[in-house]
C-alpha cells in the first residue's frame, strides 16, 4: 500500500520555488538511458537531491517532479519509483 507522502500528486504541494529547485537538479544531475537501472530509486535520488539543496521533499512530490521531467516509472504502482537513469550522472555518480 502506497502512503499519501508518496501519492505523485504531491509535487502539486510544492512551493513554486521548491518544484523550480527540484526539477532544475534533476536537469542538472540525471542523465536518461535507454533501460531501467534498479540501483537507483525515487527515494534515493530525493535524499540525493535533499542532501545537494538543503530543501526536503516527500517522495512522492519527487517522483512527480521526475514525471514532469519526462522519467516515466518502471511501475507506476510501486512506492519506489525506479526510473531509466544512467550510472554516469553526476547526481549518482560519486555516491
Amino acid at each position: 500500500m502506497i502512503s499519501s507522502t508518496d501519492e505523485i500528486e504531491r509535487y502539486q504541494e510544492l512551493t513554486d520555488e521548491d518544484k523550480e529547485t527540484v526539477i532544475r537538479w534533476i536537469e542538472d544531475n540525471l542523465i536518461q538511458s535507454k533501460t531501467f537501472n534498479q540501483a537507483y530509486t525515487s527515494y534515493g535520488l530525493k535524499h540525493y537531491m535533499e542532501n545537494d539543496t538543503g530543501i526536503y521533499v516527500c517522495n512522492g512530490a519527487f517522483k512527480g517532479c521526475m514525471m514532469m521531467m519526462g522519467y516515466e516509472p518502471k511501475d507506476i504502482r510501486t512506492q519506489n519509483h525506479i526510473y531509466k537513469i544512467s550510472s554516469k550522472s553526476p547526481g549518482v555518480r560519486l555516491r
